[in-house]
């Protein structure tokens, strides 16, 4: 599934570090008197990056596919589209999925790629 790596807990217990496309997903199942937590960042450039994120949330806090399609007021067949990144998905519905899984859609300035850089690096030599 993940790659996984422990990273070790306060109790001697593993936390297990997931990556996934992206996405970094810390869960926490010590005994040492803190709850389950679940972080994930993500940098994501395409739809089936995060269908995969709101995937492996899903999966983190334990719910099925049903249960976030009723919370969220979509079709279970809906969810799963959005979950594999199939066409037709609406964004007004990704927002009310993302808000039931906890998740935050945040914008920025998307980096130059690095290989269009030297393209143009190289056409304004050739000039």
């Amino acid at each position: 599934m993940w790659p996984l790596r422990d990273v070790g807990c306060c109790s001697g217990e593993h936390v297990h570090d997931h990556a996934l496309a992206g996405l970094w997903m810390i869960i926490h199942n010590g005994s040492c008197g803190r709850s389950t937590t679940v972080e994930a960042e993500m940098y994501t450039r395409s739809a089936q990056d995060l269908g995969a994120l709101a995937r492996a949330k899903r999966e983190a806090l334990g719910l099925t596919q049903q249960q976030v399609a009723d919370r969220a007021k979509v079709s279970r067949e809906w969810l799963v589209n959005f979950e594999s990144a199939k066409v037709g998905v609406s964004l007004f519905r990704v927002f009310d999925v993302l808000q039931v899984l906890q998740l935050a859609l945040d914008v920025s300035d998307r980096a130059p790629d690095p290989h269009n850089v030297l393209d143009d690096v190289f056409a304004d030599l050739g000039r």
